[in-house]
């Protein structure tokens, strides 16, 4: 029996061209990745709110893949958009949880807490001056509530707005 010979060493050109075959190999895998479809990403859950007609209250819901005008809900839905501008049907707590100023003239106390620096007795006191004066339609409002000085006032104008 003959012993099967050794492979003889690949030449200098054998191993410049296998190098050049899986160059091109690659390239070819890299083109041919754009070229494949690519399956669409599940578009972002949509949420809503739905206000309460009987106590006042809120929920925030997960709207079906149509949106809210797919439904059967027999309670108006207001879409929940943080790259839009705060809509004045909703809640006032949720201006904040959407990265918006609090619309101050429609913050109840709780609301009014959430704010940095802004305790129940300074909240209080926001409520009651609203209530002595009517809506609070300036910074200049602001400065005569008890509590707020101009630095508390620097603090709050970018949290709150007077609509």
């Amino acid at each position: 029996m003959k012993k099967a010979a050794v492979d003889a060493p690949a030449t200098a050109e054998e191993c410049k061209d296998k190098r050049t075959l899986v160059l091109f190999l690659l390239a070819l895998l890299i083109v041919a990745v754009d070229l494949v479809p690519v399956a669409q990403q599940k578009a972002s859950p949509l949420y809503g709110v739905r206000l309460e007609t009987i106590g006042g209250g809120w929920q925030v819901i997960r709207l079906p893949a149509g949106g809210p005008e797919s439904g059967t809900e027999k309670t108006p839905i207001s879409l929940l958009d943080p790259q839009g501008p705060a809509a004045n049907t909703l809640p006032a707590p949720l201006a904040l949880f959407l990265n918006q100023p609090l619309p101050i003239n429609r913050a109840d106390r709780a609301a009014l807490e959430m704010l940095p620096g802004v305790g129940p007795h300074l909240a209080a006191a926001i409520e009651q001056t609203r209530q002595r004066r009517g809506p609070l339609t300036g910074p200049e409002d602001l400065l005569d509530v008890p509590g707020i000085g101009p630095q508390s006032l620097q603090r709050l104008l970018p949290l709150v707005s007077f609509e």
